[in-house]
């Protein structure tokens, strides 16, 4: 006898529409349904950009339900949550390294080799994350004694302030 799986749809929590709750009117709450509840849960998790930063007590007295039943809802709309941190966290990440490499660049001798450095760092976080394969050290040229060329570095920044 052949089992069928149930094709059970997940719930978009984002795309769920949360009704307007004036001011002073809270008791509106306690009227949600477990998918307003989670569309509600998974836009304070977003906002604060961690699950810790939302208390899961004081949303159960919001909603008037136990802490448990709360801590179920996190469980439920975590996945979803997680994808969409970890895609902002990786854009922002992504952002910041490239600016720093372009003003690195756009500098002195000792900022440039600043800029090589980071470059090879995030590519080596990049390739610690799975989002890009090992290039061949002869590619990188990744056995650079970067100690000398730091060395470097400051010797030129030293000049520089001298003039």
């Amino acid at each position: 006898m052949e089992v069928k799986k149930r094709n059970r749809k997940i719930a978009r929590y984002l795309d769920i529409k949360i009704p307007h709750v004036p001011e002073g009117q809270e008791e509106i709450y306690k009227t949600f349904n477990s998918n307003q509840r989670r569309a509600v849960i998974a836009r304070l998790i977003l906002d604060t950009g961690h699950p810790r930063s939302v208390s899961q007590v004081a949303l159960g007295k919001k909603f008037g339900i136990t802490q448990q039943r709360i801590s179920e809802d996190f469980k439920v709309v975590m996945p979803q949550v997680t994808k969409i941190l970890k895609k902002e966290g990786e854009a922002v990440i992504h952002a910041v390294m490239n600016k720093a490499i372009r003003d690195c660049v756009n500098g002195t001798n000792a900022e440039k080799i600043k800029a090589a450095q980071l470059a090879k760092d995030y590519h080596g976080m990049l390739v610690e994350s799975g989002e890009i394969e090992k290039a061949p050290n002869e590619v990188l040229n990744t056995d650079i004694d970067w100690s000398e060329a730091y060395d470097q570095a400051e010797k030129e920044l030293e000049e520089e302030k001298d003039e």
